[in-house]
This record gives structure tokens, C-alpha cells and sequence, in this order.
């Protein structure tokens, strides 16, 4: 246990609130990370459905043709899988570390 007065400098809660600090910074650091991460499979995976259409492969069109609306869905869902992948590496980061923020919310 401490007293503080009221113009004395509590070094305790100088450094928790330092830590915690910290700590929120880091949390952005992993989501960061793991966006970046998503991003980049998302952006590989999309430029191996490119470079299909590109050999020859009529991917596109089959899709069309077979699926109908469907398919044309399915393309705007390939075309979007950078985004998509960026908010699932964020949403697999809550996953992994979600119980490490919260017990450094609680220190």
C-alpha cells in the first residue's frame, strides 16, 4: 500500500499506466500485422485466378455460363479476396490473442 498527496508523483501508477499503454499499442501492431498478412494471401491467391484466366483457361466465362448470377458473384468475391483476407487476418488475430488484450486490459 502507498499514500500519495496531492503534488507528489506516484510511480506506480506512472509505470501501470505506461504499460498499458503500451500494451494498446502492440494489440494495434498485431492487428496491423495480421491485416497486412491477410492482404498479401488475399492478393496471391487472386493473382493465381489471374494468371488462370490469363493461360487460357476461361475461368470467368465458365463460371457465368454454369453458375449464371452466382457466378458472377463468385468473381466479385475473388476480386475482393485482398480485402476480405486483410479483415480475416484482423478477425483471426482477436482469435489467437484475444485472451492476452484482455488480461493486460485487467492488469
Amino acid at each position: 500500500m502507498h499514500v500519495t498527496f496531492l503534488d507528489q508523483f506516484c510511480f506506480a501508477d506512472s509505470v501501470k499506466v505506461i504499460l498499458v499503454g503500451r500494451l494498446l499499442i502492440m494489440k494495434y501492431v498485431y492487428f496491423g500485422f495480421g491485416g497486412f498478412i491477410g492482404f498479401i494471401c488475399g492478393v496471391a491467391i487472386n493473382l493465381i485466378f489471374y494468371l488462370l484466366d490469363q493461360s487460357g483457361v476461361k475461368f470467368a466465362a465458365y463460371l457465368i455460363k454454369t453458375f449464371g448470377f452466382f457466378g458472377e458473384y463468385i468473381l466479385k468475391l475473388i476480386d475482393a479476396l485482398p480485402i476480405l483476407g486483410a479483415v480475416l487476418g484482423i478477425i483471426l488475430i482477436k482469435y489467437l490473442f484475444g485472451r492476452e488484450f484482455e488480461e493486460g486490459r485487467d492488469r
